[in-house]
């Protein structure tokens, strides 16, 4: 692998008479296995400049060259110029193109007044028509990423420039730097320097932990005990990735995102938005005042408090580097897991974390019924030798169920592989280096305590809870989703293949599987969520659902789901079962995009995860997915004895109409297309026939929802 870093300097300076700002860059060109051919810096005689011939005016002389003349005014001028940063590569893989700088501000050369005065990078993205006066910002234009909007470039914080998935030969990527001054500004010469790094990818479109998907993840890693090096392109820090023999891909060196740390939805495990601001910013970490003792400490269960350490001890070999508290490790995360959470409702997962983006914090649960289907941690100790006769209905109490010896105890000769005993932090001191470890998962247990993995030189348990306040490492999971399952995932199964991932929206497990060339769920939907984005739902713009129950039991239910009312209504009825899944009428199936008597339109959203949709058809469009799955030109019935119909897995648990359930040996689903403004196509399924039949039903009845991949 070649790595490739070069400095852009940006200077402006502003004089009362003129001004210069200078921009220099390099091309860089990487080739994989060979060295360095060509690599060319433009130095600063061959800047370009601004020009401000008076108090008026401002002019940039561009590479053609041409110039652009501003007038200042009190209400400020925006300028902006653009460079393009070029990278070639033979690798097979492509490359990786970030930039980052160490301050976030121009900062001018001499102080005034003993006070050094500094342009202030941006603090959320605008458009050029809502910059602020005496701010900068930039924007990127590559085949990686398109910004409509000018963006904050924050202190030591990796931002891509692009990044390819195959060799491309002296390929560019253009950065637009803006600025809007007013003549508040003071006069002088203010510069930033910008590292750009380059890099070969070392898997296909892989090297970043961000980048990682199932079949990049599977290409580098093809068998258990596996391992591979990726970056977080927050720091660009080196992390060692392994399958483990759960078939899942840990991290196996503890986290070490050093406080202060911005995160932003494109590389963090945050959703856009998050916590008010375009990013959440990671508590600053707490520092060493003398010998073990904390300045400041772990001190309460809803603060949010990093170590980053350089503790090193027997088993940590260079470092055990960061320690978190819970709140710090889930992002600062306060939904449903602090103050809502009693200790009798434990179990509850954080949706978010600190971990890259696509990667998780592992789960784990107290229960064991459910920690044989849901907790990360448990299915991993169950494949080194876990031995459940060791595990009672409650693991939090469990006793010893892995030697990490490998020397005949529970685990036999497995070893669970790396697991650093570094110690924690509680309060203001540091403990137990060397003799004990712990990582946090997502899991709170009560509105003070969380889950995590403890463990010592002999001993693992799995579902162990103690206080929200307690310092320990981060490992991350990769988190195969529904949401991030790509076309590339798509195209590597072969045919009738299957795959597990998770509904990201509610932690929900399906089986999906290549049927006739497309990726089919197996099983029925279970979403009953109410916020739909289309981040990580098939809708076009954020949506909140108001459901009315299909029970007959709730007054609801007459006033909004009957024949009557509900073709204007969404309705839902959970069977509570993993294999019958939800009935939705058809607004619900939608979405809640299809309402009225009158709408005659198919249905273009849905409450699939993104990425996914409601089929087509069947209808009498030979076309459409169904029909495709059917491997039949006619509407029916079809007898599920092929190979395509069996791998469909049909599920018999009939449909909800007027508030009860009929024909519990048959299962219905709903397409996306419409037969007439009341009616929407569906298809139904005999169990006692094995056959399939295309039929035209009202939308007020009760169907399962099945979700094909875009």
């Amino acid at each position: 692998m070649q790595v490739i870093q070069n400095k852009l300097e940006k200077s402006l300076i502003i004089l009362p008479i003129f001004g210069i700002i200078i921009l220099s860059f390099l091309y860089i060109n990487i080739y994989i296995n060979t060295t360095l051919a060509n690599s060319h810096a433009i130095n600063d005689t061959d800047s370009y400049s601004f020009n401000l011939a008076d108090t008026t005016n401002l002019s940039i002389s561009l590479p053609a060259p041409e110039t652009l003349t501003l007038t200042p005014s009190a209400e400020g001028v925006f300028g902006s110029k653009s460079i393009a940063v070029g990278v070639s590569t033979n690798s097979p893989y492509g490359y990786t193109l970030t930039m980052s700088a160490a301050s976030s501000s121009l900062s001018r050369s001499a102080a005034v007044g003993g006070v050094t005065p500094t342009i202030p990078a941006l603090e959320t993205a605008v458009s050029e028509a809502d910059f602020p006066n005496n701010y900068w910002g930039f924007k990127r234009t590559s085949t990686a990423v398109a910004d409509t909007n000018y963006q904050p470039m924050l202190a030591n914080h990796s931002v891509l420039v692009n990044n390819t998935s195959a060799n491309a030969d002296s390929s560019s990527s253009t950065i637009t730097f803006g600025v809007k001054l007013s003549n508040e500004t003071p006069s002088g010469d203010y510069s930033i320097n910008i590292d750009f790094l380059a890099v070969t990818n070392v898997a296909p479109n892989l090297y970043y932990m961000q980048d990682a998907t199932s079949t990049s993840l599977a290409a580098a890693m093809p068998s258990v005990g596996d391992t591979t090096v990726l970056y977080d392109r927050r720091d660009n820090k080196e992390y060692t990735i392994a399958k483990l023999a759960d078939g899942k891909y840990w991290m196996t060196k503890n986290l070490d995102l050093d406080g202060g740390t911005p995160l932003y939805s494109s590389d963090s495990d945050v959703p856009a938005g998050y916590d008010v601001e375009p990013y959440y910013t990671l508590p600053a970490s707490q520092k060493i005042a003398s010998g073990t003792t904390l300045d400041g400490g772990f001190n309460d269960d809803a603060g949010e408090y990093v170590f980053n350490s350089s503790n090193k001890t027997d088993s940590c070999g260079s470092g055990c580097y960061s320690y978190y508290s819970w709140n710090a490790a889930v992002a600062g995360n306060k939904t449903n897991v602090n103050a809502d959470v009693t200790e009798g409702d434990v179990d509850t997962d954080a949706p978010y974390s600190i971990c890259p983006a696509g990667w998780k914090l592992p789960t784990s649960r107290h229960d064991l019924t459910t920690a044989k289907t849901s907790s990360d941690f448990y299915q991993m100790a169950v494949h080194y030798g876990l031995n459940p006769a060791y595990v009672n209905e409650d693991p939090d109490s469990a006793p010893t169920f892995c030697s990490l010896a490998g020397d005949g105890g529970n685990c036999g000769n497995k070893t669970i592989p790396n697991f650093l005993r570094a110690g924690y932090c509680y309060g203001s001191t540091f403990y137990n280096g060397g003799s004990g470890g712990d990582y946090w998962s997502s899991t709170a247990s009560s509105s003070a305590n969380a889950h995590r993995l403890d463990f010592s030189s002999g001993d693992v348990y799995s579902a162990s809870n103690l206080s929200r306040r307690y310092g320990f490492p981060v490992r991350c999971l990769f988190d195969a989703t529904m949401q991030n399952f790509s076309q590339e995932d798509a195209d590597s199964l072969a045919e009738f293949e299957s795959e597990t991932l998770v509904d990201s929206r509610d932690g929900n497990t399906y089986t999906v599987k290549k049927i006739n060339g497309d990726v089919w769920m197996t099983q029925n939907l279970r979403f009953t969520g109410t916020t739909l984005t289309p981040a990580d739902s098939n809708v076009s713009a954020n949506t909140t659902m108001t459901y009315y129950s299909l029970d007959s039991s709730d007054d609801s239910y007459a006033n909004h789901c009957d024949s009557t009312n509900g073709l204007s209504n969404a309705c839902i009825k959970d069977s509570g079962s993993t294999e019958t899944g939800v009935w939705y009428n058809y607004d619900a199936a939608s979405a809640g995009t299809i309402a009225g008597s009158s709408n005659t339109t198919p249905a273009t959203s849905s409450l699939c995860p993104s990425g996914w949709h409601i089929p087509t058809g069947p209808a009498n469009d030979i076309s459409s997915e169904f029909h495709k799955l059917f491997q039949s030109t006619t509407d029916g019935p079809w007898v599920a004895t092929n190979s395509y119909l069996t791998a469909f897995k049909a599920v018999p648990g009939g449909y909800y109409a007027n508030g009860s359930l009929d024909i519990p040996e048959n299962g219905d689903w709903w397409p996306a297309t419409a037969y007439n403004a009341t009616l929407r196509y569906s298809l139904g399924y005999n169990s006692s026939s094995t056959q399939f039949a295309t039929g035209a039903n009202e939308r007020y009845l009760g169907f399962f929802v099945r979700c094909i991949q875009d």
